[in-house]
C-alpha cells in the first residue's frame, strides 16, 4: 500500500517527516535571531507604520491585535445513556458501582464536570 504524503526529491514524505523538517528549519531560525534582532524588526515595522505603510500597518495590527476574528466557544454536552445518582458521594459504594458498570461498558468515566 502507498504511503500517503507530499514528493519530495523523488521520494514520498510523510506528515512526520515534514513537520520533522518543519520543527528543525523554526528552530535554525530561532537559534539564528537574538531578542535584540526581534526588536530592531519591530521597531521597523513601527517605523514603516507610521510613515503611512499599508502593509506594515497591517502588520502590525494583525499582531499586536489578532486576526479579528471572534472567539471561538466550544460546548461539550455528555450523554451516557443511563441516570447516574446525583445525590451519591463521590467514593461511595454507589459511585464506584457506576464506574464500575461505565467501564465495563467501554463508556466515559467522568463528565464535563469533572464527577462520575
Amino acid at each position: 500500500m502507498p504511503r500517503k504524503g507530499s514528493k519530495r526529491g523523488g521520494q514520498i514524505a510523510t506528515a512526520s517527516d515534514v513537520l520533522g523538517w518543519t520543527n528543525k528549519l523554526r528552530q535554525a531560525m530561532y537559534d539564528g535571531v537574538s531578542e535584540q534582532d526581534a526588536k530592531e524588526v519591530v521597531q521597523g515595522i513601527v517605523t514603516r507604520a507610521k510613515a503611512g505603510d499599508k502593509t506594515a500597518i497591517q502588520l502590525f495590527f494583525k499582531y499586536l491585535v489578532g486576526e479579528g476574528k471572534a472567539p471561538s466557544t466550544l460546548i461539550q454536552n455528555n450523554y451516557y445513556g443511563h441516570k447516574a445518582d446525583p445525590d451519591a458521594e463521590p467514593g461511595s459504594p454507589a459511585k464506584v458501582a457506576d464506574l464500575q458498570q461505565r467501564a465495563a461498558a467501554g463508556q466515559a468515566l467522568f463528565g464535563s464536570n469533572g464527577e462520575g
